[in-house]
């Protein structure tokens, strides 16, 4: 039996720009994926413990055993990287530095994730001194770890960092075959308490389209996501291709499922616009600045218009829910507009704008 070339397909795509080739053997009933790769040593082979039937019956099946296929690939991708920055992990497991695994790790990725593992590495410096061989990292280290970066920051963000630690150590361990337990994961955290949803109100919304930001690159994207609900990442992905007689069809990044839904006569509008700055009708809708740097500039233009609010790009999507509930929506309409998974996730935009009916009913004026 031939392999589904909806597979073939996915396993190109998958191969087209990396020097780390993800392959298949054919075994009885199944097919066995494994990488494919040249070292200093050689070709090497290493077989990922994934199967595939292989058959088109089990497409959706096979689907989401080759995106962890493709993760494996990734991280192998990062271990070559390292080893031409010449961190010889493999070596000396004992002896490796972590400090200098996780810095190399954080310098090669971009934007906010970027930024958010130097913050980490900060802090992993401090409380180091720049070293920790992975052989010591122990409980005993951790749970120091945690009640030096807690002394500094809150529940929440300490949680955050050390999901970064064990998500760097988890990829080290596997790739190398590190003889050790990854102990950032056995730490416990308090209670969390979920962030504060920030958002723009109608007026606050208006007021922005009325004094807009002079970049068109900064204005549109940003307003478009507040009248569809898009994330930042669906909106830099998205093309004219997708949005076919007012309709968004799209498959999320983030959740990896489909969205099909009509846009409003605002978000239509700014389609429209686009077309006219793009001067063409497909390919990318928008040219996207740098996350930093849109956030940055999103801020000014909230500041420029006497807004006393923290808001980034993310925010225009807890806008678009916030007003659609405000405005009467059903919370599962809301909930198929912004695509989410599980309907809880919707109910915190419903919480919020009772809370307000509440403080409103409570300015009412005393006559009785």
């Amino acid at each position: 039996m031939a392999i589904n070339h909806k597979v073939n397909k996915k396993l190109e795509s998958f191969n087209e720009e990396s020097k780390i080739k993800l392959r298949v053997r054919k075994l009885k009933n199944k097919y066995s994926i494994y990488i494919d790769y040249h070292t200093n040593k050689g070709r090497e082979r290493k077989y990922l413990g994934l199967y595939l039937a292989g058959d088109e019956n089990n497409w959706q099946e096979d689907r989401v055993i080759l995106l962890k296929a493709r993760e494996v690939q990734r991280l192998f991708e990062e271990k070559l990287k390292l080893e031409r920055d010449k961190f010889k992990l493999n070596s000396n497991k004992s002896e490796a530095n972590f400090v200098d695994y996780f810095e190399l790790m954080a310098e090669k990725r971009k934007g906010n994730t970027r930024h958010n593992l130097l913050s980490v590495l900060s802090h992993l410096k401090e409380y180091t001194d720049g070293t920790i061989k992975f052989s010591d990292i122990d409980q005993a280290f951790c749970e120091g770890l945690k009640h030096h970066i807690l002394s500094k920051c809150s529940i929440n963000t300490t949680k955050h960092y050390f999901s970064k630690l064990s998500q760097a150590l988890e990829d080290a361990i596997f790739l190398y075959d590190l003889p050790m337990l990854n102990y950032f994961k056995r730490v416990k955290h308090g209670r969390s308490t979920p962030p504060p949803i920030r958002y723009l109100t109608k007026d606050e919304l208006q007021n922005l389209i009325d004094n807009p930001y002079p970049n068109k690159k900064v204005v549109n994207p940003f307003l478009f996501a507040a009248f569809t609900g898009l994330r930042l990442s669906d909106v830099k992905a998205l093309l004219f291709e997708n949005v076919v007689d007012g309709r968004i069809n799209i498959t999320q990044i983030k959740t990896k499922i489909p969205l099909d839904v009509l846009m409003n006569p605002n978000a239509v509008a700014i389609i429209e616009e686009q077309k006219q700055i793009q001067g063409r009708k497909s390919g990318k809708i928008f040219d996207m600045l740098e996350d930093d740097y849109l956030n940055w500039r999103i801020k000014q233009w909230v500041k420029n218009c006497g807004i006393n609010k923290t808001i980034t790009f993310h925010c225009a999507r807890h806008t678009f829910a916030t007003m659609g509930i405000t405005a009467g929506m059903d919370i599962y309409e809301v909930s198929e507009l912004l695509g989410h998974t599980e309907i809880k996730h919707t109910l915190l935009y419903a919480k919020l704008v009772n809370k307000k009916k509440d403080l409103a009913a409570l300015k009412f004026p005393k006559i009785l």
